[in-house]
């Protein structure tokens, strides 16, 4: 009987490995064939009930804010632009000279690891500074908008129209699929510039790193629809801007 009840034992357990054995090549088998996907540091996953998307790219050519040095106008980069200070501070002073006079703050003032921030700054030649800032703290996410007089190469001078709007997860979720298809977090702070034309400036800051973009006057492409959708969402009928939508 004792042998009987050892032989049974031995049984169980030999059958129990090869269980656990043949359970574990099966799995490795599996995902030979069906890896899992890898989620890096560079790609953060948002989730909602109607949207999933990876923000892609981050953090990209972005710096952290703590180890920026300023430019001399304070709302920028030293050698944003190019590593001539000539050119450099000409941008920067241009730029922050018309964000001052929007009371715009410089996003590099932004440190809460708690917000993202993306401003598109919109100067054309021949129609009014105007910008867009949209701003996800914690749960909440607002827009916030302003337009300058003059044009975008003569003295600021005051604010003609002010707005602000709460925005929802799904709005916030769709411009960050925008940035995606752009890689915004990749692209080049600049590239060709040109006369009589505008710049499309975008900024974007996430977990204490900045990034800024600055084309001039592009024609198509996911960067130009990410900067159009903040208009809309503003609440600009972008149809209407026809010729001036440059």
């Amino acid at each position: 009987m004792e042998n009987f009840i050892k032989k049974n034992i031995f049984r169980l357990i030999i059958s129990v490995i090869t269980f656990f054995l043949g359970l574990g090549a099966v799995a490795f088998i599996y995902l030979q064939f069906n890896p899992v996907p890898k989620v890096t540091e560079n790609d953060f996953l948002f989730v909602s009930n109607k949207v999933c998307t990876f923000l892609q790219g981050f953090p990209g050519k972005s710096e952290k804010i703590s180890e920026i040095k300023k430019g001399k106008s304070g709302y920028f980069p030293s050698k944003s632009w190019n590593d001539y200070e000539t050119e450099d501070d000409f941008l920067g002073d241009w730029y922050g000279k018309r964000l001052r006079a929007m009371k715009e703050k410089s996003l590099l003032k932004s440190t809460n690891e708690n917000t993202e921030i993306y401003r598109f700054f919109w100067l054309r030649s021949f129609h009014h500074p105007i910008f867009v800032r949209i701003e996800k703290r914690n749960s909440k996410i607002k827009l916030f908008t302003k337009e300058l007089d003059g044009t975008g190469s003569s003295e600021p001078v005051r604010i003609l129209k002010s707005k602000e709007i709460s925005l929802t997860e799904e709005d916030f979720l769709k411009f960050l699929d925008l940035i995606n298809r752009a890689n915004f977090w990749q692209m080049p702070t600049s590239s060709k510039m040109g006369r009589d034309g505008a710049q499309w400036i975008l900024e974007g800051v996430k977990d204490n790193r900045y990034h800024i973009v600055d084309r001039w006057s592009p024609e198509k492409g996911d960067f130009r629809e990410a900067c159009i959708y903040l208009l809309k969402l503003s609440g600009r009928d972008v149809d209407e801007l026809k010729d001036d939508l440059y």
